[in-house]
């Protein structure tokens, strides 16, 4: 699962970027692009593996800490979030050596499916 992935790179959007645009990683972006509509078509399944990421592996709260807990979920999607700005400066530049635009689409449908589920 991506998510994991994303974890062990403590959720550095620049890796997915490189892997985007590396040759050494060719149709990394037609993987995400896949990988992200799939989470749209069933957003309900993937909030819930995040949510059961939380609960295995999330430790308890100390005392000191404040209540709210940044859950999978929302490191995920900031991610996401921070990719996709990436994807549209670097674009907007033209220094990305083939079309995004597909890829910041299905982004931004996730991130209104995230933003919709979370008010």
């Amino acid at each position: 699962m991506i998510v994991e992935f994303l974890e062990s790179v403590s959720y550095d959007h620049s890796i997915l970027l490189d892997f985007i645009v590396s040759p050494e990683m060719p149709k990394f972006d037609v993987f995400l692009i896949d990988y992200l509509e799939t989470c749209g078509e069933d957003w309900t399944a993937f909030s819930s593996a995040c949510q059961e990421l939380d609960k295995h592996c999330t430790p308890a709260p100390s005392p000191s800490q404040t209540p709210y807990q940044e859950t999978t979920l929302d490191k995920v999607m900031d991610c996401f979030t921070r990719l996709d700005f990436a994807l549209q400066k670097l674009s907007k530049s033209n220094l990305l050596p083939f079309p995004v635009e597909r890829l910041m689409g299905v982004l931004s449908q996730v991130e209104t499916l995230y933003e919709n589920s979370s008010s």
